[in-house]
């Protein structure tokens, strides 16, 4: 097949909008947040929280404050929640929280609406700070060729106005400020639904009759919560992918990578992971899928003459890692509940910590389920991109975005070399953590540059 235009992929961060002087570091949604956190609770009428104080007056804190603090002694959040906020997400402290709305249906209740308005509360200023950013159309002092496809990670519209890229070489992979609904921003720890049995307690009550756990029912709450704040990264590959076959981008033609102000933090990094596996040579798209990655000897159980009693097992599993989170997340110390013991005694056995053996088994769990959900929403875009171009069924094997958009162009051209890294840095901390993250990924064809600058003379044109 005759080769197509694209020949390097443009990996935009956070850094390339500061670079041209815009205010878009997250201690400027910092301040954003503390001015204008009042107008968003009385515009969505979110009231603030009552808390009890040992001497027994009382003081005033947002929802925010009470789910990503400490209820027990509230306050405003630290600066280094903003500083590393998308990864603060992740932060509750489930059991801290459980402690202090209690067991019963009035304080689960309460938990479930304050987690909720925390969580609708920094989505709406996140967003409502992002669209108040005003980019003034200016010369950028670049322009790219026209071999050039951009993967932006940012909201804004920064490479139109500045650079003059065309809106369609632009993939905006976690949405865009002018579709507020379109943005996403979040962790990368809990991509798998919130485990139904913690709402419902069917497993439990089968297993223990009469003992159904309350606490469980308000773990459900902050596993949902922690659910809805994750950036679902698998999900935005797949439509990076759909992405790059509508704009008849062929990854196996891309030569170079360029990444402009990427910090290169956990939560995109498996973006990162993914691309290094499909730009080398003899890359099967198809085993980088969700449904590739099961564990098969997991499936032939679930299918076998003793299914129900191995998906009981894998439930406890699940119930095993919730429960866990403040062990094996924030790396704290168990707090205690009242029937905590007995329960686990009975269904929850395990070691104690919560770590190793156990621990290592409901990490795999999880995953496994999380692989089989993103497997079932990978197969339905699949479908529904084949009846959108005329397929009547997928083609045998076909599991991925990729592999479906070589099938309909009748092949694409092999890759004769993997592809090579260009990757801009601002300090020394930010070059040893993005040397650590290509050798975790398996990379050691890249070039670091230091500042923006550099890396841009390497593959744009400078505007004098």
């Amino acid at each position: 097949m005759a080769r197509t235009r694209y020949r390097k992929l443009m990996l935009i961060g956070n850094g390339f909008d500061r670079w041209q002087g815009l205010p878009t570091s997250y201690d400027a949604f910092r301040n954003y947040y503390k001015e204008h956190i009042g107008q968003a609770m009385e515009r969505l009428g979110i009231p603030l929280v009552t808390v009890p104080q040992p001497d027994g007056s009382a003081r005033t804190v947002t929802p925010v404050d009470l789910v990503y603090g400490n209820p027990f002694e509230p306050g405003e959040l630290p600066p280094d929640f903003f500083w590393t906020f998308e990864t603060s997400l992740d932060r509750l402290d489930d059991q801290m929280l459980l402690f202090y709305f209690g067991r019963s249906r009035a304080g689960r209740h309460q938990l479930r609406k304050t987690v909720s308005q925390a969580r609708v509360l920094l989505r709406r200023l996140f967003s409502d700070w992002v669209r108040a950013l005003d980019i003034e159309p200016q010369e950028g002092g670049y322009r790219f060729g026209d071999d050039c496809f951009f993967v932006s990670f940012n909201y804004t519209d920064t490479l139109e106005k500045r650079f003059g890229v065309p809106k369609r070489n632009i993939f905006h992979i976690h949405g865009e400020a002018a579709r507020p609904r379109s943005m996403v921003f979040g962790h990368a720890t809990h991509p798998e639904t919130a485990f139904r049995e913690l709402q419902e307690q069917n497993f439990i009550r089968s297993a223990v009759p009469g003992k159904g756990l309350p606490r469980l029912k308000g773990l459900y709450a902050l596993e949902d919560a922690l659910y809805r704040t994750d950036k679902h990264v698998a999900d935005h590959i797949d439509a990076m992918c759909l992405a790059f076959m509508e704009a008849g981008v062929h990854i196996e033609e891309i030569e170079d990578i360029y990444v402009l102000g990427q910090s290169f933090g956990e939560p995109d990094m498996e973006y990162f992971d993914y691309l290094n596996r499909a730009t080398r040579c003899g890359a099967d798209y198809d085993a980088l899928s969700a449904a590739a990655r099961l564990d098969r000897r997991a499936l032939a159980m679930l299918q076998s003459a003793h299914g129900e009693e191995f998906l009981l097992w894998m439930i406890q599993l699940n119930l095993q890692y919730a429960i866990h989170h403040r062990e094996s997340k924030l790396q704290k110390k168990p707090l205690c509940f009242s029937t905590q013991h007995e329960i686990e005694r009975l269904l929850l056995r395990h070691e104690r910590p919560f770590r190793g053996k156990a621990a290592k088994k409901a990490a795999w769990a999880v995953h496994q389920r999380f692989l089989m959900e993103q497997a079932d929403r990978t197969g339905a875009l699949l479908e529904k991109t084949a009846r959108e171009h005329g397929l009547e069924k997928l083609p045998d094997g076909c599991r991925s975005v990729l592999s479906l958009a070589d099938y309909l162009d009748g092949g694409h051209s092999s890759r004769r070399k993997g592809a090579r890294w260009h990757i801009s840095y601002f300090t020394p901390e930010d070059r040893k953590r993005i040397k650590g993250v290509m050798r975790k990924i398996g990379q050691n064809r890249f070039t670091l540059y230091e500042g923006i600058d550099r890396c841009m003379e390497a593959c744009a044109q400078k505007i004098t």
